[in-house]
């Protein structure tokens, strides 16, 4: 069975292409004949690219007043390229695919996961995420489909909503986004399942990692994907870190910085994300603010927080943490309370439960 899978595979983003590889591999090894669609879609091509062409000329005035863009720029450059490079090795591709009428014959298309109804990443409504394309007879699917923070950049009117009535089998990642698509469209039955990283497991995990060499000393992880608390972060992280004699590792874009005995000691390129992957396995302690990071802390039971952001921020890590009875993990800086030791046998009973029904959907929802 031929199988496309259509989502943000190419955003320059550690968790967008993990979860693509994860579910493109799981279909694999269930024995489909699976491919991502190489479909480039304009909106985000302008999120991810080096130069937003729109946000780049308001500040053409900042920039010619200081150059000091130019290092951040060349940054941006070299994360792409890592990225693409990563990406054209581990992810199987079919040809590029620029609209509807590129898109190769298929038994099943797949749409998910990720945030694929968030217009404020397409662009807009986008035909291809939304089902809106000629199937010719294929089955059309979404496995753990997710909107923007704030469903209402998604879905501002019902009509958007009802766009999905297309799709033979509909499955989303948060308990919110199901019950909002349940009174849309109550003719379809919305199920709830988890993230491809979570569905696919720690064992898929540890063996993509296990040629990754551990860093030599022990460290506290930081990973912020909205970097508004940023001071309250790095005090917070500073203040594990010299409790316990461990250094601080922060992965920003595609470097790696590192502070010993809260100094600055080394910078250096993340090699890809497989090695990001194995900096969650190896931490000490991880403060993140986001889902993936989340799903990592989790998966390798690390010790974490999730520093919240903002309700609609944190939504879609809170929704998986209150699966797991571990909201309290969820916490606002600076933290006054000491929190209790996270029970891993019980996340982990509880996760290999959640994986079940995620599996069974896609067996399912690609029976013939």
């Amino acid at each position: 069975m031929k199988v496309g899978i259509l989502t943000f595979h190419r955003a320059t983003n550690y968790g967008a292409v993990l979860q693509a590889y994860a579910l493109i591999q799981y279909l694999i090894n269930q024995g489909y004949d699976a491919r991502i669609v190489d479909y480039k879609p304009k909106g985000m091509g302008i999120l991810y690219a080096p130069i937003n062409v729109p946000g780049f000329l308001k500040k053409i005035k900042r920039i010619m007043l200081n150059l000091l863009m130019l290092p951040s720029l060349l940054t941006r450059y070299k994360k792409r390229e890592m990225f693409w490079k990563y990406i054209n090795k581990v992810l199987p591709m079919t040809d590029i695919v620029l609209s509807s009428g590129d898109l190769p014959r298929m038994d099943a298309y797949i749409v998910g996961s990720d945030q694929v109804w968030s217009i404020c990443f397409t662009g807009g409504i986008d035909n291809l995420y939304w089902g809106q394309f000629d199937r010719n007879g294929a089955k059309l699917i979404s496995y753990a489909g997710s909107a923007a923070e704030n469903m209402g950049d998604s879905f501002y009117s019902n009509e958007n909503a009802k766009l999905l009535e297309s799709f033979d089998f509909i499955s989303v990642r948060e308990k919110e986004l199901q019950g909002y698509l349940q009174t849309q469209i109550p003719n379809k039955k919305i199920e709830k399942v988890l993230d491809p990283t979570l569905m696919a497991g720690v064992d898929f995990f540890d063996e993509l990692i296990a040629d990754e060499v551990p860093l030599e000393k022990k460290y506290v992880l930081v990973y912020q994907v909205i970097r508004t608390k940023d001071a309250l972060i790095s005090e917070y992280a500073k203040q594990i870190a010299s409790r316990a004699g461990w250094d601080i590792v922060e992965i920003k874009n595609s470097r790696l910085y590192i502070c010993s005995q809260g100094k600055f000691s080394i910078s250096k390129e993340l090699q890809n994300p497989t090695q990001f992957v194995s900096l969650f396995k190896y931490a000490q302690f991880v403060i993140t603010t986001s889902f993936h990071g989340t799903a990592f802390s989790l998966m390798f039971n690390r010790p974490f927080n999730v520093v919240s952001i903002s309700d609609e921020v944190d939504s879609r890590a809170k929704d998986l943490l209150m699966q797991l009875n571990l909201t309290d993990r969820l916490v606002s800086l600076p933290l006054n309370k000491v929190q209790k030791d996270v029970d891993w046998e019980g996340v982990n009973f509880k996760l290999q439960e959640l994986r079940i029904p995620s599996r069974e959907f896609l067996k399912k929802a690609l029976r013939r």
